[in-house]
């Protein structure tokens, strides 16, 4: 009996960590055009690997870029070396696979272009997509996969003399460590760039990024314009139904916070309306996991006056009325 308990918990010592953490299916694919319109597409799939949460990977030894896409080498070579990962307990349930597609590529190469094509009027030198499948759903470009409310997966990136000089022609200098201003990375929603939690850093060995979920990701510098009226806040995890409260304060000037409850997961929105119907700002649209949220909304840039705001999710739609005095 003493031997067992020995073997036990020698057993939970040596992989005790990584014992019940999720493991899935990661495919990297980088897509290119073979023209100088851009209309003529390769993807050609970097790496197939097994992703492990808690685990730390390193996107090294990528399959050889063919010929055809010797044009995008140089972005290529930078990504690769690149470190990613998702801390324990940052992965809600089971998946069973993920995409990642680093897309858009510009086929102007010159310092006049951008390396990656303008993406909704912002240059950008990095843009991809990440697709999430598990057993229950699949998380699109256009449904977002949200982690464990307080976890972030991250990405790292080695600066490097391709790095370097792909930053130089797109924005046409390579920024420092102190100026935080002239890099960050956003999510493409709705057709607007919303920092949603994202944090960047950056000093002189790597560029970080940590990020609350996946869909449309670019990178950008000074002319990516980032929406930041609406931020949001996980609350708790156990509502008991699906609701919207009244906003606080009511009436408000300029910034007001909206709280909600989803019972289930599911894809919700949250907009404002005027008073004649017409949407004036859109404040949440992405999946998200069962809980309690609150989102603080800023209507600095909107006259006084009545709105309503509306909570979508299923076919279930909740409406209420909030007063802006300026």
């Amino acid at each position: 009996m003493k031997r067992m308990l020995t073997l036990v918990l020698f057993f939970l010592v040596m992989y005790g960590p990584s014992f019940g953490q999720h493991k899935w299916l990661g495919i990297f694919n980088f897509e290119y055009p073979t023209d100088s319109t851009g209309n003529f597409k390769v993807t050609h799939t970097m790496r197939r690997d097994t992703i492990t949460e808690g685990v730390d990977y390193v996107l090294s030894n990528p399959a050889p870029l063919p010929s055809s896409g010797s044009a995008f080498m140089e972005l290529f070579t930078a990504l690769t070396g690149s470190h990613f990962g998702f801390p324990s307990g940052s992965i809600p349930g089971a998946i069973d696979s993920m995409e990642f597609l680093i897309a858009q590529l510009n086929p102007a190469r010159d310092t006049t272009q951008p390396v990656v094509q303008n993406v909704v009027g912002q240059s950008l030198w990095l843009y991809f997509e990440v697709k999430v499948h598990t057993p229950d759903s699949t998380y699109d470009q256009d449904h977002s996969y949200y982690f464990t409310p307080g976890y972030e997966a991250y990405f790292k990136i080695p600066i490097t003399p391709e790095l370097e000089n792909i930053f130089i022609k797109t924005f046409g200098s390579f920024p420092s460590p102190t100026d935080t201003t002239s890099l960050a990375f956003a999510f493409l929603n709705d057709g607007q760039w919303k920092n949603d939690g994202i944090v960047c850093e950056m000093d002189s060995v790597e560029i970080r990024a940590y990020f609350p979920h996946f869909s449309k990701i670019g990178g950008g510098g000074r002319g990516l314009k980032i929406e930041t009226s609406a931020v949001e806040e996980w609350v708790s995890s156990t509502p008991a139904k699906f609701n919207l409260a009244q906003n606080y304060p009511n009436p408000f000037n300029p910034a007001t916070k909206i709280a909600y409850s989803l019972p289930n997961s599911g894809y919700v929105t949250l907009k404002v309306f005027n008073t004649i119907g017409t949407e004036v700002k859109s404040l949440i649209s992405s999946y998200k996991n069962a809980g309690s949220y609150e989102v603080n909304f800023d209507a600095g840039n909107l006259p006084s006056g009545i709105y309503f705001y509306s909570l979508s999710f299923g076919n279930e739609v909740i409406t209420n009325k909030m007063m802006l005095i300026k």
